[in-house]
This record gives C-alpha cells, sequence and structure tokens, in this order.
C-alpha cells in the first residue's frame, strides 16, 4: 500500500481498510489512551467528549465509568461502529457519537466538564 494511502487511512478512515486501520489505531494507542481515562478519572456524573475517538479504545471504559460520553470523529465509519457497539448507551441517552471536526464541535458550547484526545494533533 502507498504511505500516502496509508496517511489518508490514518487521519480519516473509510470502508473495509478504515475498520482495519482503526483496530490497528487500537492497539498502537492502547496503553495511551489507558493513561488518559485513568487520569481522567470519569464518574457517573460527568459529561466526558473524547475528540477523534477514531477506534474507539477509550470509549469502553468511559462507558463503563456510567458517565455520559459523546465522540466527534472525522471518519464516518468510524462513528458508526462506535453508534453500532455502543448502541445500548447511545439508546439509553448515556453516549452521543458524531462526525465533524475539532474546529466547528457539533455540540453545544460548555457541554462537557471533561475532554480527551490522543494521537490526535498531527491529523
Amino acid at each position: 500500500m502507498a504511505p500516502r494511502f496509508i496517511a489518508r487511512q490514518l487521519a480519516h478512515p473509510t470502508g473495509v481498510f478504515g475498520r482495519v486501520i482503526g483496530l490497528l489505531m487500537n492497539r498502537h494507542s492502547a496503553r495511551m489512551n489507558a493513561f488518559a481515562v485513568e487520569e481522567l478519572a470519569p464518574g457517573p456524573t460527568d459529561r466526558v467528549l473524547e475528540i477523534g475517538f477514531g477506534g474507539g479504545v477509550a470509549l469502553h471504559p468511559l462507558v463503563q465509568s456510567g458517565a455520559f460520553v459523546a465522540g466527534v470523529d472525522r471518519s464516518s465509519t468510524m462513528v458508526k461502529r462506535a453508534q453500532s457497539i455502543y448502541a445500548t448507551a447511545v439508546a439509553a441517552s448515556r453516549a452521543d457519537f458524531r462526525q465533524g471536526s475539532v474546529e466547528a464541535l457539533p455540540f453545544e458550547a460548555a457541554s462537557f466538564g471533561k475532554v480527551l484526545t490522543v494521537n490526535t494533533v498531527y491529523f
């Protein structure tokens, strides 16, 4: 695979390759995400936003914390995946995943008390 194709998939995963890239991103960033979630220490009364959740490795512990969890990602493939995996939390209004960017967050201002992002600055 060409380096540019891989770089595009890392920045904006799409289709079958995007799902594979999401799994690889999860594997590569698992320790960093675990550390970020631990430092964030989400609790049941928190409203947490993850910017650029990609493969969603931090979403599981966030949802398990009982916090309201929202996520924004540029990739519709990753958003659909998160909505499917956490459909129960979404249906219970405990989670909300949207396509968008950090430059124009698709959420109301001051909606979150805690925010995290891992491995996204270079995108």
